[in-house]
């Protein structure tokens, strides 16, 4: 018996395609994991921002949308998820040295830069700090208040912002 169906099956050679639906901190994470994986990764939701425009606020889901993303700890990290580099680094602040450990690793990829949020928040670093920790990650890296958003369209990066913010380069 003959089949009328084009054959589905992958063509040799060719990377399989993953589809995730949801582009939520579940989605999103997924799509990092399957990046390691030998396979092109799709994200598709409700809202067409994954597409055209991707929109950066502040805080863990904007990092994790990066190629590369830092944050600093106090304590030894906990967790899951591998760092590609972990340091001990000491900030100078008007008040002395501030010591603490610098966790690099790899975000989703949706935009090529990092991002610092919650700069001058009382309970984060300020701007001097920022280009302090901006200077060890190799990406253009955006330091941004909590008045700040990243908007990028086609790869078109539009900062909005109603606070302050600053770009350091490599």
């Amino acid at each position: 018996m003959s089949s009328t169906k084009a054959d589905q099956s992958p063509k040799p050679g060719s990377r399989p395609r993953v589809l995730v639906l949801g582009g939520g901190f579940a989605g999103i994470g997924a799509a990092r994991k399957l990046r390691k994986a030998d396979v092109d990764v799709v994200v598709v939701d409700g809202h067409d921002y994954h597409s055209e425009t991707v929109y950066l606020g502040v805080s863990a889901g904007s990092i994790a949308a990066t190629s590369t993303f830092a944050e600093t700890y106090r304590e030894p990290r906990r967790g899951s998820g591998e760092a590609l580099s972990t340091e001990d680094i000491v900030f100078d602040t008007p008040d002395g040295e501030l010591r603490m450990i610098l966790v690099k690793a790899q975000g989703v990829g949706l935009v090529n830069f990092a991002i610092i949020p919650h700069v001058d928040n009382a309970n984060h670093q300020d701007m001097a700090i920022a280009e302090q920790w901006a200077a060890r990650i190799p990406a253009p890296t955006y330091a941004i208040d909590d008045q700040t958003a990243i908007k990028v369209t086609d790869g078109n990066v539009e900062v909005v912002s109603e606070g302050h913010w600053r770009l350091f380069t490599p």
